[in-house]
């Protein structure tokens, strides 16, 4: 058998061990056999070095990535049985730690050994403190969109962090901060009376309302000003 041969099938076994039947095992075979040799063994050499505790940071460095698209059923990828199997490859994701104390600065280890690992982090926005606001009331509402403004707006929310939602399926949040709070007037209105009345609100009583944002509204009028039809108020 030849090398790149044995390279694949190490590695599919491997990821069919994590996650049985992924797709990434296509992925990585079509990737292992587009490579040419010297690529092929500079690759090998990176994953050597991503593995090591200390890496070699003049040189590439890089491991084995595992797609597992959310909601998909297909992808059966269980926590208990990946702890078996890294106890099975004679890896350990708990370790005691080394902790510096910042006022004395000696180091101690921890009696418990705790969760270790690497972990891809993409912020959608800043998180300082000191940028958290809270709404004062809502009373300011902006004339064009409906939304609150000025003193009234607490907060915001961007596209990436709605299409997280979407790939969520969290279809009640989206519904209520782009409905309910994102400027229906008629749907808030009626919401912010039972939660004072009754302290709680029921998204399916609002279902029957022929409302929308008023932001749809501006926005469905500048596009027909534009002669752009549109659907947005429907």
């Amino acid at each position: 058998m030849a090398v790149r041969e044995k390279i694949i099938q190490h590695l599919a076994s491997r990821l069919n061990d994590i996650i049985p039947n992924t797709d990434m095992v296509k992925v990585y075979t079509k990737l292992i056999n587009e490579m040419s040799d010297a690529k092929l063994e500079a690759w090998i050499q990176s994953l050597e070095n991503g593995v090591l505790d200390q890496p070699d940071l003049s040189k590439p460095a890089t491991l084995v990535t595992i797609i597992a698209p959310n909601l998909d059923k297909r992808n059966d990828l269980n926590i208990e049985r990946n702890l078996k199997l890294a106890e099975k490859m004679g890896y350990s994701f708990f370790e005691r730690c080394w902790l510096t104390n910042p006022v004395t600065g000696q180091c101690s280890l921890t009696n418990r050994r705790y969760l270790t690992m690497y972990l891809p982090i993409r912020r959608q926005a800043q998180t300082l403190d000191a940028k958290i606001s809270l709404a004062a009331d809502n009373k300011h509402v902006d004339d064009l969109t409906g939304q609150v403004t000025g003193d009234s707006k607490g907060s915001s929310i961007s596209y990436p962090e709605l299409q997280m939602l979407d790939a969520q399926n969290l279809k009640a949040t989206l519904y209520e901060l782009m409905k309910i709070r994102g400027g229906d007037e008629e749907a808030l209105r009626i919401s912010t009376r039972q939660l004072m009345e009754t302290g709680t609100f029921s998204q399916e009583e609002l279902n029957g309302l022929d409302s929308v944002a008023k932001v749809n509204k501006a926005l469905s009028i500048l596009f027909k000003g534009m002669h752009i039809g549109n659907n947005l108020v429907e």
